[in-house]
């Protein structure tokens, strides 16, 4: 064999095992790919599914505490055991609940013996012992204090949040909050298998499943269901869950399946638990992968073929081009030899171009001393002091404004003593960091002059490539001042009766600023306010409550409207006071016209509206006694008339009784007159 043929066989070798090692490499990854991609959005499905959950618990825990702590009417009518009056209280507050949220289905007051007192959106149902229906009832009367968790009762799976009550130190039972938790499978619905949505597909269907032994507790529950093993799966009658085999293991988190000719992937996106962290029920997602399945064959294919035929035609050009090869390798060093011949000449040619760049750079530094020159005047012009520094701490130029400011040239002067007169190396020194050409920015006062300033400190490199320390000054002493008054500003705000506010333009009008006095007003601190615990709009009184926000949203939706004036409105403090409040409320929009917020001050009218009460009474009082008076005086005026009118009638009938005899027969008529 001839060294031709076996350079040949070797080179075919080697080239057929990498092909085929890339080709195993390649195969293998294109599985890897495929597992990963579906256990990645298997991954992103279930945190997103904690997150939702973890979001809607908080957001349901803040309200069931602010309506236990602030809505004291329906707490009274609770610890009184009033149905009537506490269903009149709450019915309005589920209106809004399920107006916000549909899947909110109601809430439910429970005594401490564990029987419903009342279910706000069955007021006829009520007086029924939960105990063993739903166990975080009596666990929740047992501990007294809030849990919450996902429960199997006669309307299927829910996530409830219980909230114990206590009036005057004694616990009179206990508040429970009810959602569907179809909320949670729907919202996830909506916002993911974004890497499914093209064209041919129609998205991931989603399925409730548990235990098959948990099913005889919803009595109620009139969905569509079927068994697979141990599990029962409740879908849509035309959802493909329907036509999965039974023999399927609902116990593996991401399982690939095939049935009527296509491919599907069976992810586990959640685990729903009880208030003991026991898994009780899970939520799945069926995805059409066969599309994805397809490519990754046909890819695969592909490659293969491409593979075999790169090695095909590789094998035909080696055969035909191996002499070639060896004729231009023989070329190929001759024209080396040739090239080296070239090159020494090419150096040549370059040192006399090195010659001349010399002129050229001698020219160049010319060109930056004139330059320098110019920098240096328009330093001079500048009228904020610069200085700048040596390596070793020494001034070695200083800008007729620096001068100025110290009085005197101090050029090889130390920089600590010339610029701020100190003895030592400044507190806040930047030397070092700037020596790593970093360029940073301060305030400090300065101890020459008491003046605050604002400092760039920038490096510049010397000719002889150390790095010097340039600092331009801005005097910022005037700007430190306003900050100071401003301060003084919002400190006499905090001390006036005047409560500042401003709310974000979002539901439920979140508090981004307020007045540190606004716990003199309300009872509560900024910071509750701010982070969210305390809610205005729940402090507002419901008497007012729908009023207040018809005249947010009539005067929002008036394109020139930049302030308005509410009318007198109620608010409940942190103790259950009942105070007016006079709110001025101006509208803050962005470059758009769209509101981004509001600005409100509010001030305690509550002394003024019991004297506007206590005027109107006694304008009453005084109008009754005015008109008593009139009586009085028409009485005693008629009495006078008639008194004029009888004086002369009894006058002369005593003189007529003077005149007539005792036995005349009108004696006994005048006798009836004068008495």
């Amino acid at each position: 064999m001839n060294p031709r043929t076996r350079a040949l066989i070797t080179i075919g070798l080697v080239i057929s095992i990498l092909t085929m090692f890339f080709l195993f490499i390649f195969l293998r990854q294109q599985n890897q790919a495929f597992s990963d991609t579906v256990q990645n959005e298997q991954y992103s499905l279930q945190k997103q599914m904690e997150l939702l959950i973890e979001q809607t618990a908080n957001r349901y825990k803040s309200r069931i505490k602010s309506l236990v702590s602030n809505r004291v009417r329906i707490m009274d009518a609770f610890a009184k055991k009033d149905r009537s009056e506490l269903l009149k209280q709450a019915d309005p507050l589920l209106k809004l609940f399920k107006k916000e949220n549909s899947y909110f289905t109601g809430f439910f007051f429970a005594s401490p013996d564990n029987t419903i007192f009342l279910r706000v959106g069955r007021p006829g149902v009520h007086g029924d012992d939960v105990t063993h229906l739903s166990p975080l009832v009596p666990e929740v009367n047992r501990l007294k204090k809030m849990m919450s968790g996902f429960e199997i009762t006669k309307s299927g799976l829910s996530y409830r949040i219980l909230h114990p009550i206590f009036t005057d130190g004694d616990y009179i039972g206990l508040l429970g909050f009810i959602i569907n938790a179809d909320y949670f499978l729907d919202q996830l619905h909506q916002t993911s298998h974004a890497w499914l949505h093209n064209g041919s597909q129609k998205g991931a269907e989603i399925a409730l499943v548990f235990p098959k032994s948990e099913l005889d507790k919803a009595v109620f529950l009139n969905k569509p269901y079927r068994t697979i093993g141990n599990y029962v799966v409740f879908s849509d009658i035309r959802s493909h869950f329907h036509k999965l085999p039974e023999h399927l293991n609902l116990d593996q988190k991401v399982q690939k399946i095939k049935f009527h000719g296509k491919t599907h992937a069976l992810i586990q996106i959640g685990n729903f638990k009880n208030f003991k962290g026991n898994g009780i029920a899970m939520g799945f997602s069926l995805m059409d992968i066969e599309s994805i399945v397809a490519e990754t064959k046909r890819t695969i294919v592909l490659t293969i073929i491409f593979s075999f035929s790169l090695l095909f035609f590789s094998f035909v050009i080696i055969y035909f081009n191996f002499n070639i090869l060896f004729k231009k390798i023989t070329k190929l060093n001759n024209s080396l030899t040739k090239s080296n011949k070239e090159l020494e000449y090419r150096v040549k040619e370059r040192t006399a171009d090195l010659q001349k760049e010399i002129g050229e750079r001698k020219g160049a530094e010319a060109s930056l001393i004139d330059s320098e020159e110019k920098y240096r005047s328009m330093m001079e012009s500048m009228k904020d002091p610069v200085y700048i520094c040596s390596p070793d701490y020494l001034v070695e130029y200083a800008n007729p404004a620096m001068i100025k400011r110290i009085g005197r040239d101090v050029t090889k002067e130390y920089c600590f003593k010339a610029v701020h007169n100190l003895d030592k190396k400044c507190p806040w020194c930047v030397h070092d960091k700037i020596l790593k050409n970093k360029q940073i920015k301060s305030e400090i006062v300065s101890p020459l002059d008491n003046h605050s300033y604002h400092i760039t400190h920038s490096p510049i490199v010397h000719t002889n490539g150390s790095i010097y320390r340039m600092n331009v000054f801005r005097d910022i002493t005037e700007h430190k001042t306003m900050q100071k008054a401003l301060k003084e500003a919002g400190s006499i705000i905090n001390k006036s009766p005047a409560v500042a506010f401003l709310w974000k333009n979002n539901q439920g009008w979140p508090v981004e600023y307020v007045s540190e006095n606004v716990k003199e007003l309300f009872g509560y601190s900024s910071k509750e306010f701010i982070s969210g615990k305390i809610s205005y709009i729940d402090l507002i009184h419901t008497d007012d409550l729908e009023r207040v926000l018809g005249e947010v949203s009539i005067h929002s939706n008036k394109k020139d409207k930049m302030d308005f004036a509410h009318k007198p409105y109620r608010i409940v403090t942190r103790k259950g006071d009942v105070k007016w409040l006079d709110d001025r409320t101006f509208i803050r929009k962005d470059q758009n016209g769209i509101i981004t917020h509001y600005e409100g001050i509010v001030i305690d009218i509550t002394d003024q509206k019991k004297f506007e009460e206590e005027k109107d009474e006694l304008g009453l009082k005084l109008l009754q006694v005015q008109k008593m008076e009139a009586i009085g005086t028409l009485a005693g005026g008629i009495a006078h008339d008639f008194n004029n009118i009888l004086f002369p009638i009894m006058g002369h009938t005593e003189m007529l009784m003077a005149d007539v005899p005792e036995n005349s027969p009108i004696k006994e008529g005048l006798t009836n007159i004068y008495a």
